[in-house]
């Protein structure tokens, strides 16, 4: 089974989720373990939440909101996945304990967003 924590600040958004997924009839408690889980800013981030819509700044909290969770992979919801998420999953069980993550290079309209650091090409 899958795993999927959904994070958000809209309870209504999850019931929906779970509402559609029954409309399209998928068995959901056999393929997925669904869950809800608030989006929680750390002490004196908070402002964060302002600087982008919570879904572009929450993903730099995730490891405080779910704290026992060891390994996982974060997926805006506008992903269309061609393959079992479980191939991903294997191979990122393949890094060492020094690879942790990747990066891409920054949108270009972030260096034109006054209150958003920009490191120039590539980005940060």
């Amino acid at each position: 089974r899958v795993n999927v924590v959904i994070l958000n600040n809209d309870v209504d958004m999850f019931n929906r989720i779970m509402e559609q997924l029954e409309e399209w009839e998928m068995t959901v408690d056999e393929q997925f373990m669904l869950s809800n889980k608030k989006v929680v800013y750390p002490p004196g981030l908070q402002e964060m939440q302002n600087m982008f819509r919570i879904c572009a700044t929450a993903r730099l909290f995730i490891h405080e909101m779910l704290p026992n969770i060891d390994s996982g992979i974060f997926l805006d919801s506008d992903i269309t996945l061609m393959d079992n998420i479980k191939n991903l999953h294997d191979h990122f069980q393949q890094f060492n304990p020094s690879q942790m993550m990747g990066m891409a290079a920054v949108e270009p309209h972030y260096s034109s967003v006054e209150h958003v650091p920009h490191y120039g090409p590539p980005g940060v």
